[in-house]
């Protein structure tokens, strides 16, 4: 009897080990895939936070009337199952100020942490970001008033570098 004991105690221990290292696995998996995704936000937060000027309505009162436009990002990267059949495959992650050291705008960027609705602020929200091997895409999502517009962005990394590659308007309103 305690050597079948003995023998089911070291079955359970072997399977606990084999279990917790699949988990590593699938933890560093994940890790470098939030990783790579703050890299290619990084490098490309000027292509994914564009065309601006289209919501900022003191280019039609240039006295100064209005206040400035300003951007509100959300915090993280989420995940909607409206804009991917696999949303298994998206990751979600939270944003940094640090993550946009290479944003370059004349309209000042706040990350907040839910949706803003103001007239002259435009929201900013990055969703589904998929990344498979050297090419990822995410979908952005700008909002300011009753004016939209949603596209998905696709990337290829070449050189250690995320390129963009082209833009596709899914919606604008």
């Amino acid at each position: 009897m305690d050597g079948i004991f003995n023998k089911i105690v070291l079955l359970l221990l072997v399977l606990l080990t084999i279990g917790c290292k699949k988990k590593d696995k699938k933890d560093e998996v994940k890790n470098n895939l939030i990783a790579e995704g703050k890299i290619l936000i990084k490098q490309n937060s000027n292509v994914l936070i564009d065309s601006l000027e289209r919501y900022d309505m003191n280019i039609l009162y240039p006295e100064g009337k209005l206040k400035p436009l300003q951007v509100a990002l959300l915090d993280s990267v989420g995940i909607n199952e409206r804009f991917s059949r696999e949303t298994l495959k998206c990751i979600t992650f939270k944003l940094e100020e640090s993550d946009f050291s290479n944003f370059k705008s004349p309209y000042k960027l706040n990350l907040v942490k839910k949706e803003v609705s103001e007239v002259h602020v435009v929201f900013v929200s990055f969703l589904n970001l998929e990344i498979q091997n050297d090419l990822a895409n995410i979908v952005v999502i700008k909002i300011n008033g009753i004016s939209s517009t949603i596209d998905r962005y696709y990337f290829k990394k070449q050189n250690n570098k995320w390129i963009f590659l082209n833009k596709h308007q899914m919606s604008m309103g």
